[in-house]
């Protein structure tokens, strides 16, 4: 009798990224290209510029979905026009060249072209599909609160449980203590006891994790969560470009700059490609500038206590500016 032989299908990591255009997506009207580097890329701007946008057409790009349900805050304001996405990127040391075209939540269209010259490959539509399953994704850092189950979970009580899959790690717990000190004075190491984590203070002093101010315990998250990833990729051989957005809240200016020295020498080490959404330009490598590219319609008429309001945002800083109608129209909150 003949075992079934179980074929295991090799699947193929990305290396980089080149270049991103997009039309009519998400925050951008009208056609926008933007080039990338090797290391670092920071994606810069304000509230509503197009961050999260701009790292959402690089994930879509990739995506093996025809179909999806948009929940970001853009969804209202799309526009009945298709939306065109294209991206460059080098995976099997090859040149890859997507074009997606969708309709609101539907791709319509699909082109993939392989290589260069006259042994250039053309997939479309189904097998661009197909050929997107054999990719490893890349990685992506959002909103890290909601990802605190990577390295504890809340039991009853005030007591905190730590992820056995990070207690265990002690390459990942010796990865974290000799760079968690270049960004935090105080800090001196991460120890384990157990099934619990604690923070070595530099004068002696120990905390449990879970005990920590916020801007200490989501350093802790950042750094660990990275080289979990840097680790897997390492150990793996897995997509090399990892997508940050929206870590920032939660951090003075002194330890953002530190965190992008320490980004900087991650990107070199380990041969990365990051691509980290910020509100600051100065000190950061590669800075992307977004500016406002759509207006949301941010005005409203509302009655308070059957006084008759105007409520009006600007763009951006956002300040509002009050008028009561029996009031000083100089009064402002």
């Amino acid at each position: 009798m003949v075992g079934a032989m179980k074929i295991k299908r090799e699947l193929i990591p990305i290396q980089k990224i080149i270049s991103v255009a997009c039309r009519d997506f998400m925050a951008f009207r009208g056609l926008h290209n933007f080039e990338f580097q090797d290391g670092i890329n920071t994606i810069v701007g304000g509230s509503a510029s197009g961050k999260t946008s701009l790292i959402t057409v690089m994930i879509q790009c990739l995506s093996t979905e025809r179909s999806r349900h948009w929940t970001k805050v853009w969804n209202p304001y799309i526009s009945e026009k298709p939306s065109l996405l294209e991206m460059r990127f080098i995976a099997d040391d090859k040149m890859h060249y997507i074009r997606r075209v969708m309709e609101n939540d539907n791709t319509t269209d699909l082109h993939l072209y392989i290589g260069e010259g006259k042994n250039r490959l053309f997939y479309r539509d189904g097998e661009v599909i197909e050929y997107l399953g054999k990719l490893k994704p890349v990685f992506v850092v959002d909103h890290l609160e909601a990802q605190r189950s990577d390295f504890f979970y809340w039991t009853r009580g005030k007591t905190a449980q730590i992820n056995p899959m990070f207690t265990k790690s002690k390459h990942l717990i010796e990865r974290l203590n000799s760079h968690l000190p270049l960004i935090n004075n105080s800090i001196s190491n991460i120890e384990i006891e157990g099934r619990d984590v604690y923070c070595r203070y530099k004068d002696g002093s120990k905390v449990h994790l879970a005990a920590l101010s916020l801007g200490n315990t989501k350093l802790i998250f950042v750094l660990g969560k990275l080289f979990n990833i840097l680790t897997r990729i390492d150990e793996d051989d897995l997509s090399k470009v990892i997508l940050i957005d929206e870590i920032e809240m939660g951090f003075d200016r002194s330890t953002l700059k530190k965190m992008n020295e320490v980004f900087n020498k991650l990107a070199e080490d380990y041969d990365c490609q990051f691509m980290i959404t910020s509100r600051f330009r100065n000190g950061r490598r590669n800075p992307i500038r977004l500016n406002r590219t759509r207006v949301p319609r941010y005005y409203n008429l509302d009655l308070n206590n059957s006084q008759k309001r105007k409520y009006i945002f600007k763009n951006p800083p956002f300040t509002t500016k009050t008028i009561s109608s029996w009031g000083s129209s100089k009064w402002k909150p």
